[in-house]
């Protein structure tokens, strides 16, 4: 169960972060006298606080079995790597050569630390 807490909480995480991007984006393409309020009546942004909470819901769940600093290393880090995939794909981010390797590097090291805890 707390593996799967933690999946949820690192697809949460990527959901809020290209929500609020996608409520920001809009918000100023459109012409509104105050930003905030643009902000805040976009669909985009309440589709990121929700996923905000499913995030940290799901996180409390995951870090009552998963060691914090496995759980904390891997939600942080494999929505790093997702993120920037979905940012290739809904913004049109150039993913370059350095981008991969990097990304490669932290699937390794998330590949070691969910071996040592599952050792554990």
């Amino acid at each position: 169960m707390a593996w799967f807490a933690l999946a949820i909480a690192v697809l949460a995480n990527v959901v809020a972060n290209v929500s609020l991007k996608l409520a920001v984006r809009t918000a100023f393409a459109e012409s509104t006298e105050h930003p905030v309020i643009g902000i805040l009546v976009q669909s985009w942004t309440w589709i990121g606080v929700c996923a905000a909470i499913i995030l940290l819901g799901s996180y409390f769940v995951a870090i009552r079995d998963i060691g914090l600093g496995v759980s904390y290393a891997i939600v942080t880090s494999l929505a790093l790597v997702l993120i920037t995939i979905a940012a290739a794909f809904v913004f049109q981010q150039r993913l370059t050569l350095t981008i991969f390797v990097g990304m490669g590097l932290i699937a390794l090291g998330i590949v070691v630390l969910v071996s040592a805890e599952l050792a554990n």
